[in-house]
């Protein structure tokens, strides 16, 4: 089993990575869970993704411990609690700050400067989808084709910017 958390704070769109993960995983063949938690209403309140992904019906449920992979949409979220039980993940994060600060929390850590690219690319906020791109990269078991698929699917509106952003976090994640 795959397993995937993805951690931002309201109006960064987790939701809606966690639904086109989802929805590219099942359009793959595989069986899928996706959830979202969110914490009591509130601005910026942290919203908290879950997706899991295997080749037989999962029966697992709740929250995910030691995922194999964190995505993480904002740098402002407080990581000693948000990655503690990390460490064998490979985390992809928007931030500026240099990998070393976060490798005492996660040995595998990618970055990416997901705010300013998305305002250079479309003049939007986008680093959601940037972030996503990035994922793909590193999760060789779903494409960039049926990423976009799922963007049809599961985003209405900025289909084309999405999926240019989507992209764009594939070809600059290093």
């Amino acid at each position: 089993m795959f397993t995937i958390r993805i951690h931002g704070k309201s109006g960064q769109e987790c939701h809606r990575v966690v639904k086109i993960i989802g929805r590219a995983a099942f359009l793959s063949g595989y069986y899928v869970q996706d959830s979202v938690v969110y914490e009591p209403e509130h601005i910026e309140s942290q919203v908290d993704g879950f997706v899991r992904i295997d080749n037989k019906p999962i029966v697992e449920r709740g929250f995910i411990t030691n995922p194999d992979f964190v995505l993480v949409l904002d740098d402002d979220l407080d990581y000693k609690n948000t990655l503690k039980d990390c460490k064998d993940s490979t985390l992809i994060i928007n931030t500026r700050m240099a990998k070393d600060k976060l490798k005492r929390f996660v040995k595998n850590v990618f970055t990416l400067d997901a705010d300013t690219l998305s305002k250079e690319i479309s003049g939007k906020y986008l680093p959601s989808i940037l972030l996503l791109g990035a994922f793909v990269k590193k999760f060789n078991k779903l494409s960039l084709k049926l990423m976009e698929k799922a963007i049809d699917i599961e985003i209405d509106d900025r289909k084309k910017e999405n999926k240019e952003a989507l992209h764009e976090g594939y070809k600059k994640l290093k």
